[in-house]
């Protein structure tokens, strides 16, 4: 059966990636003069070299390449195979190359987990769902790491399949990982998953306390005392002597940074080193203990060192030649909670918009945040998700019931699946992740793996019962088409409008000639008139004014004026001022709607979307905790093409010839 679904399997991904490739043509930056980390990375691509170390990206006055070493280097590689040129629509490509080759990667490992059937659900679950789609369009480096993570994973089960290869296969699943780590700012959420595949695949060289072939003597073994006894011990010691060993550390590598501390910051800094030092050690205890636990053969031990020699690999060549200053840059990078959160421009206007004053370092609406989220961003797999679980539940309960299996075992089991497929939310809090929706997409991963499982249970119990069968056909194809009728109408009218709201208003102006226009010069402009200017410098004759009533009979073009944008998030003019209502008239244009009827055009934005909203921590929490983002924002943050010939010549200017404006692209959802 497999082997009739693999045509499809590829080709659907690819066919996917094609039309929204060409539906993405001419996508411009967020923000030009290099202002986005999407230009950045871009620009990078240009500057670095394959033979020189990706670190020197580190140095360049602009960079964004921390954590994203991979995805850099992918660029620079997709530019010397295609030709073409640096833009926006660089990351966009790599994004839905990678996307493909995760798709197709779905299925080939659910495949080997859970079975035919329930890996070609899975498969079609994520090619339908709109997510993925939403990262590709927006910031997509995260589908590359994914993308790396799931080939590690296939190399992980091809060592059980390919003789003789075993060995250089782990090594490609630890080169892999690493560059999946080194490819996202999102990617930390990925090398767990590895663990509890490579633990998985790795079942045969150890025994679980619960089964029958466990020694319980083997806990008093000397050997196993001292193995674990000694590493858990020098841990220990090492929490013990954490004050010593910051005071040492820390001067010394602010000089190799080239900092100088007063005595005052020297010591905050080395405190913080301090008590950081037993959070990160005590993820090496664990694993002591776990390994003391299960005790797995020597082969293990090989099979994993092999992994982590290729993960090592992938270090050197990414912090290479300045380990200690590199490495450090990834230890800021990965605290982005504390310097990065765009709450903290808001601290002066925290009563009376959020209603109190938040926290320090405050990321979001806490874990209620996440179901709230998912249900928004992918209905269809929060319900395969539950609908899965309490399968799952059902098929343990049943089994030990009928003696199957232990209660231990089937207990045990169900929180193991459970566990693993919550491992990136869990990481994401434990890591204290900026709450909003790349942070969170490697969830996806997640999320699928329970659902896949819990399909293969199902399949299991329908076997043999036509009429099973039949229904369990009916449910899963109208989950899938209710999903891919959502993923279909948001990108047709919400995400990719959105994203090419300036390309769009770019061909809108060309296709009628106009070359010159009239339009604002504030921050609401930024993500449009700004954005494609930069795009297509020297094409278009600009004038700035402060009122539509300077334009003079001219065209007018009218920015996004909601400051409740993701586009204005973190601008101060917004903080400061809120929406845009500089100009009478056109506040009384807006306020009223006229404005709908004397525009030739109508510009989509991200600001207008229901779901680029969740790509800010501050506006998704303002739209999921406090509901202050309504549809009338979304209209406000749509852009305007206005012809002031169409107001009548009247001394308020109000009165005007009624018209029908042109949607350019689409219209929000």
């Amino acid at each position: 059966m497999a082997e009739y679904a693999s045509i499809p399997v590829v080709a659907i991904p690819l066919i996917i990636a094609v039309a929204i490739f060409a539906a993405t043509r001419g996508i411009c930056y967020f923000a030009g003069n290099l202002r986005t980390d999407n230009e950045k990375v871009v620009r990078m691509a240009t500057e670095i070299g394959f033979l020189r170390w990706p670190s020197r990206m580190h140095s360049l006055p602009y960079g964004r390449g921390q954590l994203r070493e991979y995805w850099v280097l992918g660029l620079k590689l997709l530019m010397k195979v295609t030709r073409m040129k640096p833009s926006d629509h660089l990351n966009v490509t790599l994004a839905l190359a990678a996307n493909a080759v995760s798709a197709v990667a779905i299925f080939f490992i659910a495949r080997h987990y859970f079975g035919d059937l329930a890996g070609l659900f899975g498969f079609s679950l994520y090619v339908t769902c709109v997510w993925p789609y939403h990262v590709a369009v927006y910031m997509g480096h995260v589908l590359l790491s994914q993308a790396l993570f799931l080939l590690s994973v296939l190399a992980l089960i091809m060592t059980g399949s390919v003789a003789g290869a075993e060995l250089p296969l782990y090594l490609v699943a630890g080169i892999l990982i690493g560059m999946s780590f080194s490819s996202s700012s999102s990617s930390r959420k990925y090398p767990l998953l590895f663990l509890a595949a490579l633990v998985f695949e790795s079942k045969d060289f150890f025994v679980l306390p619960h089964q029958s072939g466990f020694d319980i003597g083997r806990f008093a073994d000397t050997g196993a005392l001292l193995a674990f006894g000694i590493p858990t011990a020098a841990l220990l010691g090492v929490i013990g002597l954490r004050r010593q060993i910051a005071a040492a550390v820390v001067p010394m590598t602010g000089k190799r940074r080239g900092r100088r501390w007063s005595a005052e910051r020297l010591s905050e800094v080395t405190s913080l080193a301090a008590n950081r030092i037993p959070g990160y050690l005590a993820w090496g205890i664990g694993l002591c203990g776990v390994l003391y636990v299960l005790q797995p053969e020597g082969r293990f031990y090989v099979n994993a060192s092999v992994c982590f020699a290729g993960l090592a690999l992938v270090a050197v060549h990414v912090l290479s030649p300045n380990f200690v200053a590199n490495i450090l840059h990834y230890r800021d990078w990965m605290d982005q909670t504390n310097w990065v959160s765009h709450f903290v421009v808001w601290n002066t206007h925290h009563g009376e918009v959020f209603g109190k004053q938040l926290p320090h370092n405050f990321r979001g609406g806490g874990i209620s945040w996440t179901p709230r989220f998912l249900v928004r961003m992918a209905p269809v797999i929060v319900v395969a998700y539950l609908g899965a679980l309490l399968i799952l539940v059902g098929d343990t309960t049943q089994r030990v019931h009928s003696g199957e299996v232990g209660t231990i075992h089937g207990a045990l089991t169900l929180c193991a699946i459970v566990f693993v497929s919550l491992i990136p939310i869990i990481v994401s809090e434990l890591s204290k992740s900026l709450q909003l929706g790349k942070a969170y997409y490697p969830a996806l991963a997640g999320l699928l793996i329970l659902i896949t499982a819990g399909a293969s249970a199902i399949v299991d119990i329908a076997e043999g019962i036509r009429w099973a069968q039949s229904l369990l056909i009916l449910g899963a194809g109208a989950l899938l088409i209710w999903q891919a009728s959502i993923t279909f109408r948001a990108l047709a009218t919400d995400q990719i409008p959105a994203r090419m709201g300036p390309a769009h208003l770019y061909k809108f102006l060309k296709n009628n000639g106009i070359s010159s226009f009239s339009t604002y010069q504030n921050p609401y402009n930024a993500g449009l008139v700004e954005s494609m200017l930069y795009s297509h410098p020297g094409e278009f004759e600009v004038t700035y004014i402060d009122s539509i009533e300077d334009a003079g009979g001219g065209i007018v073009v009218v920015p996004p004026t909601s400051s409740k944008s993701v586009e204005m998030e973190s601008d101060r003019y917004g903080v400061e001022n809120g929406d845009f209502r500089a100009d009478p008239l056109l506040t009384r244009l807006l306020d009223t709607k006229e404005i709908e009827q004397i525009a030739l055009a109508k510009v989509n934005t991200r600001g207008s979307s229901r779901y680029f909203v969740h790509e800010s921590e501050v506006t998704t929490y303002r739209a999921i905790f406090l509901n202050q983002v309504t549809d009338h924002d979304r209209w406000l943050a749509h852009g305007w093409v206005v012809d002031t010939q169409r107001l009548a010549a009247t001394p308020d200017k109000t009165r005007f010839v009624p018209a029908e404006a042109e949607a350019v692209g689409a219209q929000s959802a």
